[in-house]
């Protein structure tokens, strides 16, 4: 079986694990490599070619409605995290199958720097839009090998523009960076090291390594000439003096 088709086996059940929730009135979207996975229409190889296999299924939904999303849950016979679930569970939930883990987060994502979603779940259907797909991979401070295919895969499908309709929304980036001076530093750091590992993939061609080369400064370029709120400028002034993002035990990737 290619990674393509055990992708599409949980884009298959986290679909359903949606349209369950759909029918208690909740808002659930996919998250991570299964999201990347949906919004990958002209790369599909590129799954095969990098060896990017599947992981867990990772959801996003909001905090109003997390009994909503437990009764989902319970109804498609899902095992929970009984400790996290209770003591957590409007904030953050773990399900089981025999197989795989199910992560849902509520309202914000919250690892090395914080993602306000509340109001972006609608934009996309049935993941979050590739803006926040970006964001989500590029946050990560000790950023590995999977998150570096991940970005390539976004940047080698997704162009940059001005709004969320299946691209990378530099508006939208310039405007969550440019008022959190540690997650500014953490992205522009990571946009460096995927320019510099790009070329380490003999794998891709050089077509595709020139695209992703030229994405990366498109984006970079936007962020340093965004506009800087003044406590983006003032934590600016301390840099790395002191430490700019969350140490997390577990990242959601």
């Amino acid at each position: 079986m290619t990674v393509v088709q055990d992708f599409d086996s949980l884009v298959s059940e986290g679909l359903q694990i949606i349209q369950e929730a759909e029918k208690r009135q909740a808002i659930l979207r996919l998250m991570g490599g299964v999201a990347i996975r949906i919004h990958t229409k002209n790369n599909l190889n590129l799954f095969d070619r990098l060896n990017r296999a599947p992981g867990d299924l990772d959801f996003m939904g909001l905090k109003k409605q997390s009994w909503n999303v437990r009764e989902t849950m319970k109804s498609l016979g899902y095992e929970p995290n009984q400790q996290v679930n209770a003591y957590h569970g409007h904030k953050r939930q773990i399900w089981y199958t025999p197989r795989n883990q199910i992560d849902i987060l509520f309202d914000t994502f919250e690892m090395c720097h914080v993602i306000d979603m509340k109001d972006r779940l609608k934009l996309d259907y049935p993941t979050i839009t590739p803006s926040d797909l970006f964001l989500q991979k590029i946050q990560i401070v000790q950023i590995n090998e999977k998150d570096i295919k991940d970005l390539m895969i976004l940047l080698l499908e997704h162009e940059t523009g001005e709004d969320d309709k299946d691209a990378i929304n530099l508006k939208y980036l310039a405007r969550v960076l440019g008022d959190d001076w540690g997650f500014w530093y953490t992205t522009t750091l990571n946009l460096d090291k995927l320019d510099k590992m790009t070329d380490n993939y003999s794998l891709l061609n050089q077509d595709e390594k020139q695209l992703i080369h030229s994405r990366v400064k498109v984006i970079k370029d936007a962020l340093i000439a965004a506009p800087k709120s003044f406590k983006w400028r003032l934590r600016e002034r301390i840099g790395t003096k002191a430490q700019w993002y969350n140490v997390v035990e577990e990242v959601i990737r």
